[in-house]
């Protein structure tokens, strides 16, 4: 069965938020700062507008684990396989997108990045299978 083109595929129940653009210089030192309204295991994405790419920050190195309490999560931390408490602004100026999914049951997404691995830069098939995650739950 084919899969429809990543462009048609809806997240039931969700709605953008418009959240005024921050500028924030290159080579700046930064950190995510999530409040988690319920705990449960958080996955963390990262696009950056002037390229396709989308990264999956959290699980990842940046992270000492992706299940987390109700309350503030930062990101990065440092970790034995991360030595930094930040992440560097660098490359082109552009604009960067954060996703945060929480999910009170462990994904079953066997592309998910180990502990220890660095972010994982996700394809179309990885986004699909975690849209559709979401949407069953």
């Amino acid at each position: 069965m084919q899969q429809p083109p990543l462009s048609e595929l809806a997240i039931g129940g969700w709605e953008k938020k418009e959240n005024p653009i921050k500028q924030i210089p290159l080579n700046s030192l930064i950190h995510y700062q999530i409040q988690l309204p319920q705990g449960g295991y958080l996955l963390l994405l990262e696009k950056f507008s002037n390229s396709a790419d989308v990264y999956c920050l959290c699980p990842s190195s940046v992270s000492p684990s992706f299940e987390f309490d109700t309350g503030e999560v930062i990101l990065p931390q440092k970790t034995k396989h991360y030595s930094k408490d930040h992440f560097t602004v660098e490359g082109s100026i552009g604009i960067e997108e954060v996703l945060a999914v929480i999910s009170p049951v462990k994904p079953k997404l066997d592309w998910l990045p180990k502990l220890q691995d660095k972010p994982l830069s996700l394809t179309e098939k990885h986004l699909q299978s975690l849209i559709t995650m979401v949407n069953m739950q």
